[in-house]
């Protein structure tokens, strides 16, 4: 579970991929729930592109270990009924940023629940 500050949320004007981490925030480490991602193939592959698409970015903007070590993680480990999907779900964004260099604009596409449907669709078939 996220819980957001609604102030923050309504003021929040940044234009980046992460909404988290486009301002200041803190992680409160107390485990509220357990969400999941992967319902169906689409949905683990959908989510892992989306994640690894934000981490790649953050990375060309200011590498650090944390997120290097997680996407590593999303790039590697495909744990769980719908993990394969995942995993390929996070192989197919790493291939797509480095496709489109990184263009902002481009990397926007993931936000468009229709265009990433599209993109499944186009790689692994309906």
């Amino acid at each position: 579970m996220i819980a957001y500050n609604k102030n923050l949320v309504l003021s929040n004007t940044a234009e980046g991929l992460d909404f988290t981490l486009d301002q200041a925030h803190e992680v409160v480490p107390i485990l509220s729930g357990v969400a999941n991602y992967a319902d169906d193939e689409f949905m683990a592959w959908r989510s892992a592109f989306r994640e690894v698409i934000k981490l790649k970015r953050m990375i060309d903007l200011s590498a650090d270990i944390e997120t290097e070590y997680r996407l590593k993680i999303w790039l590697t480990r495909g744990d769980g009924v719908k993990g394969e999907w995942s995993k390929q779900g996070a192989l197919d964004a790493s291939y797509y940023y480095d496709e489109v260099r990184g263009d902002f604009d481009k990397l926007k596409l993931s936000y468009d629940w229709a265009w990433l449907n599209d993109r499944y669709n186009y790689l692994h078939g309906e």
